[in-house]
């Protein structure tokens, strides 16, 4: 934005610090007692002046294409900003494990 760049940034927003173990941070939905934060990722970008942008699910592939596409294809110069909505697949593997003793075995014990 400062230096008035003609651009595409994809955020990935999934609730936590991308590939570090799920630390929480400020835009996560919520701290660690589940309490919410306030702080979302397009009021933060639009706050820069970052007027093109759209938010996507991460798993909707058609859908994603076809955005990078128009970020690409627009005759609007400037930062174009995407945001990549979807749940951490780690966080939600974890969440759907049987984690009761009888549930775990070799192959699933940390």
């Amino acid at each position: 934005m400062f230096n008035k760049g003609d651009g595409v940034l994809i955020v990935m927003q999934n609730g936590y610090a991308s590939a570090t173990g799920q630390q929480y941070l400020p835009s996560s939905k919520g701290n660690r007692s589940g309490a919410p934060i306030g702080i979302s990722i397009e009021n933060a970008v639009r706050s820069l002046g970052v007027t093109w942008l759209r938010t996507v699910r991460t798993h909707s592939v058609a859908k994603m294409v076809a955005t990078l596409k128009e970020a690409m294809r627009s005759a609007e110069r400037g930062l174009k900003v995407i945001i990549a909505d979807g749940e951490c697949m780690l966080a939600r593997q974890r969440r759907g494990r049987d984690r009761t003793p009888q549930g775990l075995n070799a192959a699933s014990a940390w």
